[in-house]
């Protein structure tokens, strides 16, 4: 079974940009996604590739496969204590019956009988819209990932969007190359940041630049980053982190 495969946006978009007829929120644990298969009294946990992460016994010998995020070991689960659990978010069969073209609402009912099955298995529950700024605002708080915007009336399918938090980093400005500029983002590595910008800015070499985007990679690259200004207060590039 394939994974699915969001629109991601970034959650400082307006609430009135979101495209209409998203009823239905959940929290986007940090973690990894997984397939879950429940089958003779076992549970067999996939990655999004197909490959085992795990298997073990379980409370019952219900047959059902499940969707949810296994929660690794980073850095908020860990000091959150929960590594090792699934949350749960999504059941596409139960004992022989598919359960795909149920809308969302219904499948999701079915996750609660089955919390009890697996010592690992916990889920979040879904809220609705006007619930979502004070979500967004608390993101940073927990080890949450992001929010996922779905349809309670859709069938299982593509049709979702990612909210991931908007980050700013401040990073000194390097070079200029066309529209963009050229950032350092960590030692011996720069990245290429769209500004938008036109005419001649290579008087802004030497600045610290706001950027925005998700979170950084291992070698520093700032996800989706895009240029936000200048920071008012950092005026040259030693100055830059």
């Amino acid at each position: 079974m394939k994974a699915q495969r969001p629109t991601y946006i970034n959650h400082h978009i307006a609430d009135t940009a979101y495209p209409s007829g998203y009823d239905w929120c959940e929290i986007k644990r940090d973690g990894q996604w997984c397939r879950i298969e429940l089958a003779d009294s076992m549970a067999h946990f996939y990655s999004r590739n197909g490959s085992l992460i795990a298997c073990e016994a379980v409370r019952s010998k219900v047959k059902a496969t499940l969707l949810g995020e296994w929660m690794c070991k980073t850095d908020r689960a860990v000091r959150n204590g929960r590594v090792g659990l699934v949350y749960l978010n999504d059941c596409l069969a139960v004992n022989g019956s598919d359960l795909r073209a149920l809308p969302l609402l219904e499948r999701h009912a079915k996750i609660a009988g089955l919390l009890p099955v697996c010592r690992r298995f916990v889920a979040d529950a879904p809220f609705g819209l006007d619930e979502l700024p004070g979500v967004l605002a608390g993101l940073a708080d927990d080890d949450i990932e992001g929010v996922v915007l779905k349809r309670s009336a859709a069938a299982f399918g593509d049709d979702f969007l990612r909210i991931k938090p908007m980050v700013t980093h401040d990073v000194p400005v390097v070079a200029v190359c066309g529209t963009g500029i050229v950032v350092r983002v960590g030692p011996g590595k720069t990245q290429v940041v769209s500004s938008g910008l036109s005419g001649d800015w290579s008087g802004s070499v030497g600045l610290v630049a706001i950027v925005g985007g998700w979170d950084r990679q291992v070698n520093g690259v700032i996800r989706h980053g895009v240029f936000m200004g200048w920071h008012p207060e950092k005026g040259t590039a030693s100055h830059g982190g």
